[in-house]
């Protein structure tokens, strides 16, 4: 699995990286142009993002999480 997102300072803290990378076996790749390089996808993440937040938020691991999505 590869996540793909921009260098916000969220994805690049050390409890991201670790989630990810450790726990989550996955690569990490960084948007060199950030959300310019594809802003329908930076579109629905942003609307997906925001409907769903709070049930996100309640979510204690990958695996919680995931169920939700």
């Amino acid at each position: 699995m590869i996540f793909h997102h921009d260098k916000d300072g969220v994805y690049l803290s050390h409890r991201w990286v670790n989630e990810v990378v450790i726990k989550s076996r996955a690569r990490i790749s960084y948007s060199e142009r950030g959300v310019k390089e594809n802003v329908h996808m930076e579109s629905f993440n942003g609307h997906f993002k925001q409907e769903d937040r709070d049930l996100f938020w309640e979510q204690e691991d990958i695996e919680s999480l995931l169920m939700i999505i």
